[in-house]
This record gives C-alpha cells, structure tokens and sequence, in this order.
C-alpha cells in the first residue's frame, strides 16, 4: 500500500503541469522600496538605453543602500523558493542582481534561462525552432549559455506601462501550458529554469518597464559575492 503511495506521489510531480510552479506573489514590497530602485535605476542610464534597455548592476560600486535592499528582497525570495520548491536556502544563492529597464519598442526575444533546443535540421535559434520544428524533429535539449542557472525571479517595480508583459509556456512545442503574465507594481513571479519554462517579454508599448531580476544558483562557484 505504501509503495503504491509513493509511486502515485512520484507520478503526480512527474507530469505534473509546470505552470503551478509559476509563483505569483503580489505587494512584495513596499511602494518606497520600488520606488527607491527606480530612481536609483534612473540615476545610472547611459547609451545602452538608446538601444531599448538600461542594467544597473548590483556590484561593488553599488551605493550600500540599494545593496542592503537587493540583500534584503533576496532574503525573502529565498524563503518563497524553500517554501514552494523545497529549495533549501542553505544550498541556493543569488548568482546574478539587476534593476533593469524597457523602453517603449524593447522587448526580449524567446528563450530559456539555462537551456536550449537543439534541431539537427533548424539549428539552436529558439524563436527559428519555435516557427519551424515539430514535435517529430530529433533534437535534444542542451545548456545554454548560463547553465548554472536555477531559478528566476522578477520583481516588478512599476505598472504605468502598456505592453512588456512576460509570456511563458513548455518549451518550443507548447502542449501543456501558455501563460501571460500583467505586470503589477510590486508583484512577483518566481519560476524553476529549463525546458518546461521557455519565456519571451512582449513589446512595450508605453511607459518605461522597471524590474529587479534576480537569478539563483545552487552551483557555489557562481554565487553572487556582494548579496550573499
């Protein structure tokens, strides 16, 4: 009887649908600490954001303040990941901090934040293979350039936009799930990375697009020296 339990238990998170690991959480944090990241954010433009999206870092040169916050909502991230995915916080590490922002026009082409679908016949574009492959096509999955990725986090700072919305779904074949995500002012998304979470953000149409992105890793030869 046990055995039969266990099995049934192995079997319902095996084929579970990937879009209930999708957690939302809504007024994250305050309106003051968004606020303080966009104007700190705002501070740091320089010519990239001529090209539709402007980084700021979370290094070193960071004043302390914004790393005490970084440190802070990474804190508590953690604590959502361990909650909802059994991700013991004495394992997983930020690996990558950034306030980002989307200009009206910018977007981010389709993808995945640790892997790829590779096709013998239509290459490794995942956007090419997402219009050209079948499901019939022999291809594999295979690390991308940020393998050691192992979770996602957005934090979305601001809602006066249109457009810029994320899209997710499972992968370049898309059986199970799509899901569009609105963008709320304090609102998070944290998501598991590979192939049953393929992502792309929509066009932003108005409006200036703020985030906090937060990546996680359980490899420790990738941990975020600063946040950690």
């Amino acid at each position: 009887m046990l055995k039969n339990i266990l099995i049934f238990l192995f079997c319902s998170t095996l084929f579970a649908n990937p879009e209930h690991n999708i957690i939302i959480i809504d007024d994250f944090v305050s309106d003051e600490i968004s606020s303080t990241l966009i104007k700190y954010q705002d501070r740091t433009l320089d010519s990239t954001y001529n090209m539709g999206t402007n980084r700021a870092y979370i290094n070193r040169s960071t004043p302390p303040k914004i790393q005490n916050i970084a440190r802070m909502i990474s804190e508590r991230v953690l604590i959502e990941m361990e909650k909802n995915f059994g991700a013991s916080r004495e394992v997983f590490h930020v690996s990558h901090a950034v306030i980002h922002a989307r200009i009206p026009g910018s977007f981010c082409p389709y993808h995945s934040d640790n892997i790829t679908f590779v096709c013998p016949i239509h290459g490794k574009n995942p956007c090419t293979i997402r219009r050209l492959c079948s499901e019939n096509c022999m291809g594999s999955f295979e690390p991308n350039h940020t393998p050691w990725y192992d979770f996602t986090a957005i934090l979305y700072l601001n809602d006066d936009i249109e457009g810029g919305e994320i899209v997710m779904e499972d992968g370049p074949f898309n059986k199970i799930y799509k899901k569009k995500i609105p963008i709320k002012k304090n609102r998070l998304v944290i998501f598991p990375n590979g192939p049953e979470y393929y992502h792309e953000v929509l066009t932003v149409k108005k409006g200036i697009r703020h985030n906090l992105l937060l990546w996680y890793t359980g490899d420790p030869n990738y941990t975020h020296r600063i946040i950690n």
